[in-house]
């Protein structure tokens, strides 16, 4: 499994919206964050600045197959 993008930079009250895919194929994951405080993200990937900071946001199916992106936020 891989995201489109494995680190990005967000202002505070921004979005982007990350893609899971498996074997090159686009896919539908479940989607966590490290620290909600800093950044948020909801059940279709997209990622939004909360508070300065960083924070790992994961892709994940099962147990098995996770992907993360790294979030800085300013």
């Amino acid at each position: 499994m891989t995201l489109d993008k494995s680190s990005a930079t967000l202002e505070t009250g921004k979005a982007l919206a990350l893609k899971a895919y498996v074997d090159g194929h686009a896919t539908i994951a479940n989607w966590k964050t490290s620290d909600a405080s800093v950044a948020a993200v909801n059940a279709n990937g997209v990622v939004t600045g909360v508070g300065k900071g960083s924070a790992i946001i994961t892709a994940y199916i099962g147990q098995e197959m996770a992907a993360e992106c790294k979030i800085k936020v300013k």
